[in-house]
């Protein structure tokens, strides 16, 4: 649950990601796009130690806006000052106070908080020093195996997918995302919403759906439907579309039936016969014969 009063989503506009003196603008641009993927808009930049804005635009496709967004602060104590909450990241263990948490517990404790709260990156080659340090409540470290150091970015994006996550466990749900294509930009559901299966019938196993799909683009490619299209494209639209659905062992042989007997007709058209006139049409046709018929008599 988000706090008293606070939709779930304010975790977008409440937690702020600072770092301070960044050597590089690159690894700032990377930064703000892994951000960006997690849905965490508020950079602050304390004291840069580099001016490639550019190199910083090119290393953030989609996340411009937060680069152009971000607060630029003299010292860590003015891009925190408002916060109710300030966590600090280290690599290392401290022989201090604070208290130490991983990044799974961190993202509960943060969105608990109903206030304006911080986790701070520090320099690539030093991390944050004793004065930065003094201004957070707590610490967060990301258990490694041999090697403790992360590159600024893997850093930022293992905090902030943990935050994400943990928005998603209590309710959130990201905006529907637009996707540009040959015909134009649709509108796509952020999250699939899979149907149940039907209560008492098997769900069909993964093999036999990928072999429906392969059936149905090889009948695709038979009726040149695959023509000026991606084949692998196809057959992933067919396998998440039946994914999607979770269709029984029974309604997938169903299919397999159908798909087995349109290839061969599509081998064999000579034996492509029209169906046969539905009942009613019959019986419609039939009253206008009988009313043709009377019709002579009255005559």
């Amino acid at each position: 649950m988000a706090p008293a009063g606070l939709p779930v989503e304010s975790f977008r506009d409440r937690v702020r990601v600072v770092l301070v003196r960044p050597l590089r603008c690159g690894n700032v641009g990377s930064a703000a796009r892994a951000m960006k993927n997690m849905g965490l808009r508020r950079l602050y930049l304390v004291a840069p130690q580099e001016d490639d804005w550019a190199e910083a635009r090119k290393m953030a496709p989609g996340a411009h806006d937060l680069l152009e967004a971000a607060v630029h602060c003299d010292t860590t104590a003015q891009a925190v000052a408002d916060c109710q909450w300030v966590v600090g990241t280290t690599a290392r263990g401290r022989r201090l106070r604070w208290p130490v948490v991983e990044p799974p517990e961190l993202a509960r404790v943060l969105l608990d908080k109903p206030g304006e709260v911080a986790v701070v990156f520090g320099p690539e080659d030093s991390g944050l020093d004793n004065d930065a340090l003094s201004l957070c409540h707590q610490l967060v470290t990301i258990p490694t195996d041999e090697a403790p150091s992360l590159n600024l970015a893997q850093a930022v994006l293992i905090v902030a997918h943990d935050i994400f996550e943990e928005a998603r466990r209590r309710g959130y749900r990201p905006p529907p995302r637009r996707r540009r294509s040959r015909r134009g930009t649709r509108q796509l559901p952020a999250e699939p919403r899979p149907v149940p299966p039907n209560p008492g019938e098997n769900p069909a196993a993964a093999s036999f759906m990928l072999e429906l799909v392969e059936r149905a683009v090889s009948n695709l490619d038979r009726g040149a439907y695959l023509r000026g299209r991606s084949r692998e494209q196809v057959k992933l639209t067919l396998y998440h579309l039946l994914e999607r659905t979770r269709p029984s062992l029974r309604e997938v042989s169903i299919l397999m039936g159908m798909t087995r007997k349109l290839a061969y007709a599509l081998e064999h058209p000579e034996t492509i016969q029209p169906a046969a006139a539905e009942p009613e049409d019959q019986d419609q046709d039939q009253d206008q014969d009988q009313d043709q018929d009377q019709d002579q008599d009255q005559d």
